[in-house]
């Protein structure tokens, strides 16, 4: 089982706000979460607008596998790629 989070990073990579955390999966590829993920996306594009991308704050989209946060994906990357 995993689970997810979006957040905001500062300069050095550290959390300054963890804008959602998903339930848990039973793994990446688990369609539920490509759908929340989706979702997820498009509502962060709304509220940031990624367009223009050197005024979004730096995000990530995290996972959480063997008891620590991990480097999942780059939100903005995976919504110039939708």
């Amino acid at each position: 089982m995993v689970k997810f989070r979006f957040v905001i990073l500062d300069d050095y990579d550290n959390v300054i706000e963890v804008l959602d955390e998903s339930p848990e999966y039973k793994d990446e590829w688990d369609r539920d979460w490509i759908e929340y993920e989706y979702r997820m996306i498009l509502d962060l594009n709304e509220k940031y607008d990624f367009y223009h991308y050197d005024d979004c704050p730096l995000l990530e989209t995290q996972i959480f596998e063997n008891g620590e946060w991990k480097r999942h994906s780059d939100p903005i990357v995976d919504w110039f790629n939708l």
